[in-house]
This record gives C-alpha cells, structure tokens and sequence, in this order.
C-alpha cells in the first residue's frame, strides 16, 4: 500500500473534518497545512496533535517535499484558482463543493485537470451516508424497478459568513448546498441531467444576515434515462436542517427510511429500514473517511473516481442553467451550449 502526504489548506471547521478522516487513514501522512492566517493553521495543528509546517504562501505550500494530494477548504470562491495551482504543481486535489461559483472558473479548473492528469474528488459526501447506499442498492439491485421519479431536497439554514451570502463569492442556493441534492438524485438514478427548469423565491432575513441571491429554489428535471425528477434548495428559513429523498419506481416506492416494495399492500403499508439518513450524519460527523478512503484507492489503483471534476462541473451546470432558467423563465438543456454559456456568463457579471 503506497503512502501519501496529505497537505490542508483552510483551516476552518471543514478543514478540520478533512485532516481527522486523513489521520484516522493508515496510509496517509499529514505534511503540510496553510491558511491565510499562520495562527489558524497553528491552532488546527495543535488541536489534532500534528506535527507539520505550516504555511501562509499557497506556492511554498504546494512545494512542500513528500506533498501528494491536496485538500482545498478555503471559501467557496477560491476554490477554482487553488484547484488549478494545485494541479499544475502536479497534486491530486480533493475540492470542497461548490468547487466553483462562476461558469468561467468552472471550466478553467476543469481544463487545468485534463492538462495535467492529476486525480480530483469533490466534496459530494452525502453519497456514503447509510441511507443513500442502502437506497442507491436497493435501486441497483431492481427492488423498485424502473426509476421513473427522483425528487431530492436540501434544507439549510443557518448563519453564515457573509462571502457566502454574496452573489460574487456564495453563487446561489442550489450551489451554496443544492449541488448535494443534485448528486445524490444523479448517484441514484445513474443517469445524467439534460434539461432543467427552474424558479427561485427570496426568504426573509433579520437585518445582518440577507442574501444577495434568493434564498429557495426549484428545479424540474429530465434525465437521460426519461426519468423526472425536482431539486430543491432552501438555505434561510424557520426549519431543521433536512435532506429528503423520494424515490418512485414502477415496482415500489421510497420516501426517506421508508420504502414500499411489491410485496407489500395498503394493508402493510410503508416499511422502515434502519439505516440512518443526512439528518443524523449532519449532527454526528459526516462520513468524510469513507469518501477520502475511497479517493486514495483510485489514486493508487489510477481509476478516475465518479465524483472527480469531470462529474462536478455536470453537478454545477444545473446549478448554473437553473439561474438561467429563473432569469429567461423557459428550460435549459444540458450540457449546456455555447450560447447559453454567454447568456450565463452575462448574467454572472
């Protein structure tokens, strides 16, 4: 098993999370970790019992001797340039989602990847919860048949740093968290979105805390299976934070932990299975270990992974056609065409 030096650069509560599931790996040694601020990288270190250099210089991070793969957990409009040095210095670079809040930096990220050949995960990590792999077997295995409807919500509210509530730095709601339920409705269905149409609604705010972009939005998808299916992103309101799934097959039915197969009747009703879904892992610790086991395996065995930049950028192009849509009113398909692409570009000015 080949070994790997493990760079953190942010230092805030996600990097935190990032560096525990990298020590609790047999394989990984933690050699670096940066942030702007030389105290926060400090304080991450010593919180963890890590003995490393740390570092306020991206460059002379990313030249750290033995440095192999690189987690960026900066904030969100960062991402795109950290990721592009990081590959060009020739890291493999786990990227927090959004990876990207402008379509440009988007695709000049994904270009800096293929130039290079270096190995990229994003941070979709709600697909190891218990209860997204036990549904994503149950539709593998035929249990609810033919995937026909695929309804997925993610529900967050809560303060944030105000880069986050800004258009040019947050992006919009479906990007701000809304990309999760985007995968996991993906990672279910095994299918590819090719068309969306999408409406948006502000929430209120108490002064301190608005939103540059509106805070709930919807999308109506179509998939390249035929199969349909809504998105929903909520990031302010009076609620818990919630992550629905629904599930309709021509066999049987799935809404959350509770599933309806063929065997079962009106009678029996909705049977519970017991794995636990988004909500708890939310309050316990999400499985970051699982998704960082799983990027060092296909490192080592050189199998891009199915979360990797190429499967970001088809997450975030619904993100994107969905503003677009709110603004035109009419559908976008995807991938999205040159046109749409300037249209997008003009809106993000």
């Amino acid at each position: 098993m080949a070994t790997y030096g493990i760079g953190i650069w942010g230092a805030g509560a996600t990097g935190g999370d990032h560096l525990a599931a990298y020590l609790a790996q047999a394989n990984c040694h933690v050699v670096a970790i940066g942030s702007l601020n030389l105290t926060d990288a400090r304080n991450l270190a010593n919180r963890f019992g890590v003995k490393c250099t740390c570092y306020t210089d991206y460059s002379l991070f990313l030249s750290h001797p033995g440095l192999d793969v690189v987690s960026i957990c900066t904030p969100h409009h960062l991402h795109a340039d950290n990721t592009i040095e990081a590959a060009q210095a020739g890291k493999h670079v786990y990227v927090e989602k959004p990876v990207a809040v402008t379509l440009s930096s988007l695709y000049a990220m994904r270009q800096a990847v293929r130039d290079t050949g270096v190995f990229t995960v994003s941070g979709f990590v709600v697909r190891w919860i218990p209860l997204v792999e036990r549904l994503h077997q149950l539709v593998r295995e035929g249990a609810l048949g033919e995937l026909r409807v695929v309804d997925v919500d993610y529900w967050h509210s809560r303060r944030r740093p105000v880069e986050y509530r800004r258009r040019v730095t947050g992006g919009s709601a479906m990007l701000l968290g809304g990309c999760h339920a985007i995968d996991t409705a993906m990672f279910l269905t095994d299918a590819e979105p090719v068309e969306v149409v999408a409406r948006s609604v502000q929430i209120g705010a108490e002064s301190g805390d608005e939103y540059e972009f509106d805070c709930a939005e919807l999308c109506l998808v179509r998939y390249s299976n035929n199969a349909i299916g809504r998105i929903s992103a909520v990031v302010k309101g009076h609620m818990p934070y919630q992550f629905n799934i629904d599930l309709l097959g021509n066999n049987g039915t799935a809404r959350n932990n509770c599933i309806f197969l063929q065997e079962d009747t009106e009678q029996t009703g909705f049977q519970k299975i017991s794995e636990s879904g988004p909500e708890r892992a939310k309050a316990e610790g999400l499985p970051y270990q699982k998704l960082i086991r799983y990027f060092l395996s296909c490192i080592e065995s050189k199998t891009e992974p199915s979360i990797n930049l190429e499967h970001a950028v088809q997450v975030h192009e619904v993100c994107f056609a969905a503003l677009l849509s709110e603004s035109t009113g009419s559908p976008v398909s995807l991938p999205l065409n040159e046109r749409d692409q300037l249209a997008i570009h003009n809106l993000l000015k």
